[in-house]
């Protein structure tokens, strides 16, 4: 917004700022400079305080993603590309199975594609350090757990899996305690 002004001076000769359009409301061009400072404090003061509230939420944030050990990450990262490749076959397996009508294999097929895509995402999030590497460890535990519990009874192709799938848990669980 632009203000108008015009100077004019008093009978006493002192510069006085008189608002277009405003008729005779006047003041000194000391008082006007003065208010517009104010104002200019006002804002820059309040950017201060907006800026001092965001920076401890900015740290209040970051205290709540922890740092991950960067060892710990590479083994969960690595356990997660190997149990996504192992589930992915092991769910190839199953489906061949259900497809010849061997239907005590479509519980461990369903759980083995979920667990592949958990281990993907794990993989990624882990992989490139993400804040929410501790979740994603849980979660990834948590399908890793239930995909081995429903692949141990199985052949010998699906109990090589729930193999690699307690080893990825164990690796994930190590980030999702952090």
């Amino acid at each position: 917004m632009r203000i108008k002004c015009r100077e004019a001076r008093n009978t006493a000769g002192n510069p006085r700022v008189r608002s277009a359009g405003k008729g005779d409301q006047t003041m000194t061009r000391k008082r006007f400079v003065g208010l517009m400072g104010v104002a200019a404090a006002a804002v820059m003061g309040g950017s201060a305080i907006m800026a001092a509230a965001s920076s401890k939420q900015d740290d209040k944030a970051a205290g709540q993603h922890k740092q991950h050990d960067p060892a710990a990450m590479a083994v969960c990262v690595e356990t997660c590309l190997k149990c996504l490749k192992e589930c992915e076959s092991c769910f190839a397996h199953c489906s061949q199975h259900v497809g010849i009508g061997h239907k005590s294999h479509e519980p461990s097929m369903r759980h083995c594609i979920d667990c592949a895509e958990f281990c993907a995402m794990c993989a990624r999030i882990c992989g490139r350090g993400g804040p929410l590497a501790g979740h994603a460890g849980h979660a990834c535990k948590e399908a890793c757990e239930a995909c081995a519990k429903a692949c141990e009874t199985g052949d010998e192709r699906m109990k090589r899996c729930a193999a690699v799938c307690q080893e990825c848990a164990k690796a994930c669980a190590a980030i999702a305690s952090h």
